[in-house]
């Protein structure tokens, strides 16, 4: 009975989820806008604000639709606007640029609270990880072929050690995309009982 449970229990889980037709429309924007804020940081080391701009005025009308009480939807801003002022300091510093401090805030409106220890571990591992493969670009002669690829990388305009931040950003907000199973609201919702 119990390897019973345990299979039926372990088949429900493998089960896709199904999906409002609003939420599979707002994760196609929302991870649409992911992407293509990591291309364009990837590439440019630039974030356009409109990216930042999309992902802040959606959130609302599928919070909305998702039926989130004004109490949740209150928080999450208050999160990315906590996350506005430590970004702003690490851009005071050097450590993000303009483009990710307004980044990494509008995706953390999209990201449950109970979840932003974990979106943010993930953000700094990825990050490490993004660092290191830029500084090993860097250095090995044997990999100089791949540096001419990356513009930013032979461009004096930018100090030698940037890195695309932004791409770290995205992909830790894909990451709990993931561990949530696709489901942008259904934490919120579970959270909200």
């Amino acid at each position: 009975m119990v390897a019973c449970r345990y299979m039926c229990d372990t088949e429900a889980r493998l089960q896709p989820p199904v999906l409002p037709s609003f939420e599979i429309a707002a994760l196609t924007v929302y991870l649409s806008v992911l992407i293509l804020a990591a291309i364009s940081d990837a590439r440019r080391l630039e974030i356009p604000n409109w990216i930042s701009l999309v992902l802040a005025a959606s959130f609302l009308p599928a919070a909305v639709l998702a039926g989130l009480s004004p109490s949740a939807i209150a928080i999450q801003y208050v999160l990315a606007l906590a996350t506005f002022v430590v970004a702003a300091i690490l851009f005071s510093v050097g450590l993000l640029g303009g483009g990710d401090v307004k980044f990494v805030s509008a995706t953390v409106i999209w990201i449950h609270w109970q979840q932003i220890g974990f979106y943010f571990f993930c953000m700094a591992v990825l990050g490490g990880v993004i660092a290191a493969v830029v500084l090993v670009l860097g250095k090995v002669q044997a990999l100089a072929f791949l540096k001419t690829r990356i513009p930013w990388m032979n461009d004096n305009r930018y100090p030698p050690h940037s890195i695309p931040y932004g791409v770290a950003i995205a992909s830790a907000a894909l990451v709990v995309v993931v561990q949530s199973n696709f489901s942008l609201f259904g934490r919120f919702i579970i959270g909200a009982h």
